[in-house]
């Protein structure tokens, strides 16, 4: 399987773990803060690594297995996979921050404390809007997936990844009013926010560049508003993340993973 269509992806059941593992070690001498990991995917492997390991654990070849032990395997490898990956981080450095790009809304309640076990702060790609027309963005995504993390979070700080440009028309910024709207979303949900670009930076000299900089200058100046608040709405949404999980219907495109894929033979 190729990532965006260039390169190959990594197996976690592999040696490449190792040699990675290898090179967070290497990290130890620098004055850096913390470890992002943007991912790891999760995706099914056939290597002869995933096969050896799939048989002693079930005891018959993957190419048998049903698509629930199928997908089971696949998700123990990229949680077990990222306990490691933690767990070698804060043995380097104990005070370093490590966290992963979580998508929360696709995990069962339990694969989430899971995947919260492996993360200081816990954050996700909210602001991010995937290939559509800029019109039918869904600027207040933000605002939503920042209240699914500060619901699951458990406390931890929260942080939401968001991206300038339209997806994947990188030179096509938000507007100044949506960037606005998005950046305001996040914060009255009790969440930080983490601006990227796909382009130049001389794009930020326009007017969508002034708007951002001027909304996080305002976080900066006031940021004791932001701190130890408590919501006031009067209405509270019930979503079962174990059902969402158990029946998909369908899957947004991302960066990561291209066409959504359905899961017909679990929909409801």
């Amino acid at each position: 399987t190729r990532c965006y269509n260039t390169y190959l992806m990594n197996c976690m059941n592999s040696t490449w773990m190792e040699f990675f593992c290898g090179c967070l070690e290497d990290l130890k001498p620098f004055p850096i803060a913390g470890i992002f990991f943007d991912g790891p995917v999760l995706r099914a492997c056939h290597c002869p690594h995933c096969r050896r390991a799939f048989e002693r654990k079930h005891g018959k070849a993957l190419a048998d297995a049903t698509p629930d032990e199928r997908d089971a395997f696949v998700m123990r490898t990229y949680l077990d996979g990222k306990r490691r990956l933690y767990r070698t981080v804060k043995a380097v450095n104990p005070d370093w921050v490590a966290y992963f790009n979580e998508d929360l809304q696709h995990r069962s309640l339990e694969e989430i404390r899971e995947c919260l076990a492996c993360n200081v702060l816990v954050g996700t790609e909210g602001g991010f809007q995937f290939y559509c027309p800029p019109r039918e963005a869904l600027i207040w995504r933000c605002g939503l997936q920042a209240r699914i993390l500060e619901a699951v979070a458990e406390g931890k700080p929260t942080v939401i990844f968001w991206a300038g440009d339209h997806k994947s028309w990188a030179w096509y910024l938000h507007t100044p009013a949506e960037s606005r709207a998005m950046f305001a979303t996040i914060l009255a949900n009790g969440a930080n926010a983490w601006y990227g670009l796909h382009s130049s930076t001389d794009i930020l000299n326009g007017a969508t560049g002034r708007a951002v900089k001027d909304a996080f200058h305002f976080d900066r100046d006031h940021e004791a508003l932001f701190q130890n608040t408590e919501s006031l709405a009067p209405v509270a949404v019930f979503y079962s993340f174990d059902s969402a999980k158990r029946y998909p219907t369908s899957r947004e495109e991302s960066d990561f993973y291209g066409k959504a894929r359905r899961a017909d033979d679990k929909a409801i």
